[in-house]
């Protein structure tokens, strides 16, 4: 073989080789669309509820602990929404429960807001830490308290949630519930689809939610970093039968 037959010999070989590479570099990507075209369908159908769709889609290898725009799991978005049976098909599948989305919400606390009791119940069991915190302190205990949620309460304290936790600006779980003010538990909440619905009865919810904490020892006289106490957080919001329930409790100020 000739110098001239080498060379062409070679450039015949390089061209191959970058071919080969281009070709590789497009099934690469066209793999990597299905793959987040599968993942996108799997967390809009977990936002929905459709259990046979998710199926479906984790059987053709959608990946199971797919993230929205939010960061918020498939799992979270059921979980949310109290899709129960879907959570329980995300998490036979290997879903990892204490995942947090961009907020530093979790599936837990995402349930936890919204006032989804067998949802709560069934995290718990799968192993959602009852006592984690969001970005700014808050616990899925705390925000149930504070949105009124009676039912959750009671499931997460028989599951160890801590009573006395304080979240921001030092204020314990009693002090969320008892000076409520008539609104969704955080904004972020509708921007990541877990939006809190209102049942129109706030007053008479958290009444029985001060109930359960009073009945599980909460600290009465607690203060917050603004020396606020949570009969004073109630007085100042009107709840007349909450301040009474607190002074009856043995809350001074």
């Amino acid at each position: 073989m000739n110098k001239k037959q080498r060379e062409e010999g070679g450039n015949g070989m390089s061209r191959m080789k970058i071919g080969s590479g281009i070709v590789l570099l497009m099934l690469f990507i066209s793999v990597t669309a299905f793959a987040e075209d599968l993942n996108q369908k799997l967390t809009d159908a977990a936002v929905r509820g459709q259990t046979e769709i998710v199926t479906d889609l984790l059987s053709r290898n959608a990946d199971v602990n797919a993230k929205d725009m939010t960061g918020s799991t498939a799992l979270a978005l059921a979980a949310s929404n109290g899709h129960t049976e879907t959570v329980k098909v995300l998490l036979a599948r290997g879903a990892m429960v204490n995942l947090r989305n961009k907020f530093g919400f979790t599936a837990l606390f995402c349930a936890a807001s919204n006032g989804h009791p067998e949802t709560v119940a069934v995290l718990l069991a799968n192993g959602a830490q009852v006592n984690e915190k969001i970005n700014d302190g808050w616990t899925a205990l705390i925000t149930a308290a504070q949105e009124g949620h009676t039912e959750i309460v009671k499931v997460l304290l028989a599951n160890g949630a801590n009573i006395n936790e304080r979240g921001n600006h030092g204020r314990t779980v009693l002090m969320w519930a008892a000076g409520y003010e008539n609104r969704g538990a955080l904004d972020q909440l509708a921007v990541a689809r877990l939006v809190v619905k209102d049942n129109g009865e706030s007053e008479k919810n958290h009444i029985e939610t001060v109930k359960v904490l009073l009945a599980h020892g909460a600290d009465t006289n607690a203060k917050d970093d603004n020396d606020a106490t949570a009969l004073m957080l109630a007085a100042q919001n009107g709840h007349s039968e909450i301040v009474r329930l607190l002074k009856d409790a043995g809350a001074v100020r």
